[in-house]
């Protein structure tokens, strides 16, 4: 369920299709703007909760792993 959360706040913030806040929000934000910050201001309480819930999970260690991995990704990316 916690999957299928994540997947939903992904896919409603950005993906590539025309289906995404983003792209809603960049179309519609001169005629519905009360709505775009309405819907805005949700996905990041929700992503929001999420990385409290990463952090809280994961702690001190785990973080400086997941920080390490993401260092080596990019230096493999830029080498």
């Amino acid at each position: 369920m916690r999957w299928f959360g994540a997947f939903a706040l992904l896919a409603a913030s950005y993906n590539p299709s025309d289906w995404n806040f983003y792209r809603w929000a960049n179309a519609n934000y001169t005629t519905q703007l009360t709505l775009t910050v309405l819907l805005g201001l949700l996905l990041s309480v929700a992503f929001l909760i999420y990385i409290a819930a990463t952090l809280r999970s994961l702690g001190t260690l785990g973080m400086l792993l997941v920080g390490a991995v993401l260092a080596a990704l990019i230096w493999v990316l830029i080498d």
